[in-house]
């Protein structure tokens, strides 16, 4: 397909309006072909993270889910979440949706976001909704150099948690949150403080990305693993 359209570009006669068409479309079926034909996801069992590889080409990797695979879902709960340096000796350098990278929302749809959803950076799956009055100590420790850190949809919020035994969007009780992410000290653009992470600036006015208690939604995930 791609290989007729070029023919067409260079050994046609066309008009310039329908040649930049042609190469519009041709730009657009390349880029089409790279997001459907080499993309590829996976959950690691060790550390029950989804990891996810954008292109054959790429030398890193991106983590966007954690899998809370306890049965305890009332009271005071705590997750404790890894982030390893690397997976399978690639490094992991995209926390959240891959920040970086143009991706449709039909591409992006295969992961198990929300139907049309770009909103959605890191989730926690789990299998059940939580009680009523149930809290949640929620502890991240990253041990990667990031390049991207995109925990929430927007500034402090909403955490997502997303219910893999509910197909449906239906709403669950959202417990209260603590919230505290721990940074390696090596790490060249992000650090934490007391739990918090910053994000350096070249101005000096380095960006606070985290809230010690976040809002956090929980409901059914409409494409579950």
């Amino acid at each position: 397909m791609l290989q007729q359209v070029k023919n067409t570009l260079y050994n046609q006669p066309v008009k310039k309006t329908k040649l930049l068409t042609l190469l519009l479309a041709s730009n657009l079926l390349t880029s089409c072909e790279w997001l459907y034909s080499v993309y590829e996801h996976w959950i690691d069992e060790n550390y029950n993270l989804r990891v996810v590889q954008y292109s054959e080409r790429s030398k890193a990797l991106a983590v966007d889910e954690y899998y809370y695979r306890e049965d305890k879902y009332s009271g005071d709960i705590t997750i404790d979440i890894t982030i390893p340096a690397s997976i399978g000796g690639m490094p992991i350098e995209h926390f959240g949706r891959y920040s970086t990278t143009e991706i449709s929302d039909s591409y992006y749809h295969d992961t198990k976001r929300m139907s049309g959803s770009s909103d959605i950076n890191f989730a926690i799956i789990c299998f059940a909704y939580f009680e009523e009055g149930t809290v949640i100590n929620l502890n991240i420790n990253i041990e990667a150099d990031l390049e991207d850190f995109e925990l929430f949809a927007y500034s402090y919020g909403p955490l997502e948690f997303l219910n893999n035994n509910d197909i449906d969007s239906n709403y669950g009780y959202a417990p209260e949150c603590n919230l505290y992410i721990y940074i390696a000290e090596d790490s060249d653009k992000y650090y934490s403080i007391d739990g918090e992470v910053y994000e350096r600036r070249d101005d000096g006015e380095d960006r606070k990305l985290t809230t010690r208690n976040p809002d956090v939604s929980v409901h059914g995930n409409m494409w579950p693993s």
